[in-house]
């Protein structure tokens, strides 16, 4: 099911001065509805420009964006505050956009700000607070700046999920992180994906994407390079010939065993590299004469 369709989608920079910036072009995709998708590309590819149409935060130089078909640029049928209620743009470091006393008034911000009655707000901060592992009876009255890092990123994202997005961009959400940390965020994305949530993660952890994106779009010069599985991205065109992207380490590994077993697996996880490592040990038997 299609949630968002991008088509020939055109934004330039400085458009009508002496040095226009083509800063995406041609970009055709679209956005289904439960499913986890990353978009990667070197810096400069247009990554943030592309995510930042996607709320209606830039609007296109060229090109159609339509949410459940209808056009983002149409303000009567799609004001945009309702197009920022319904795709949640998550930046980098947003704990630090966090500024009230309370976990609790930090997260009822956005539901206040559109107008949500207090019933209503209450519920929407208590789902979203519960939807990142942090009870509102248990973290809601504390002050979110007296929080881990962890804690805090999980707080700034509630504040968005307060108000029931359908689609979820996060810019490199596990950026700062330590690994516990980063578990406990995958784990919340891959919850909110079953919801049938579509989740947009911007990244250029090739790990994190192999974990948790089924589907990778990889950006260079503003045009999409590739647009498919994850699993079968790492042998294209923007991986390979010394490409500024480098595949995630399990795949990496897979690729240096299959030079000296040709049967071996394409590993794509940590944990298919776990499982394959298991079969690399040699059985061992409960009879000493055997």
């Amino acid at each position: 099911q299609s949630r968002m369709q991008i088509t020939q989608l055109h934004h330039v920079y400085n458009q009508g001065v002496p040095t226009p910036v083509q800063a995406l072009a041609d970009i055709e995709m679209e956005i289904t509805a439960g499913e986890i998708l990353a978009i990667a590309g070197a810096s400069g590819s247009g990554k943030t420009t592309l995510v930042q149409h996607l709320n209606g935060l830039l609007r296109p130089s060229d090109g159609q964006l339509t949410l459940d078909g209808v056009d983002l640029a149409d303000e009567k049928r799609l004001p945009s505050r309702t197009l920022r209620q319904r795709v949640g743009l998550v930046f980098q470091f947003p704990e630090a956009q966090l500024f009230a006393e309370s976990v609790a008034e930090d997260v009822a911000f956005g539901p206040q700000n559109v107008g949500l009655d207090a019933v209503a707000i209450d519920e929407h901060v208590t789902r979203a607070l519960e939807a990142v592992g942090l009870p509102i009876a248990d973290y809601g009255h504390r002050s979110p700046f007296h929080l881990s890092g962890g804690e805090r990123r999980r707080v700034a994202i509630a504040g968005v999920l307060a108000m029931d997005p359908q689609i979820l961009v996060l810019d490199e959400p596990t950026a700062g992180l330590d690994a516990a940390a980063t578990r406990t965020l995958m784990g919340i994305l891959q919850s909110l994906r079953d919801e049938g949530r579509s989740i947009v993660l911007v990244s250029h952890d090739m790990d994190l994407i192999a974990d948790l994106a089924t589907r990778l779009v990889v950006l260079d010069a503003g045009r999409i390079a590739y647009d498919g599985p994850t699993r079968d991205a790492f042998d294209s065109p923007p991986f390979r010939d010394g490409a500024a992207l480098i595949p995630p380490a399990a795949w990496r590994f897979s690729r240096l065993r299959q030079h000296r077993d040709s049967l071996a697996p394409t590993l794509l996880t940590t944990k298919e590299v776990k499982e394959y490592a298991r079969t690399l040990i040699p059985s061992t038997s409960s009879d000493p004469q055997s």
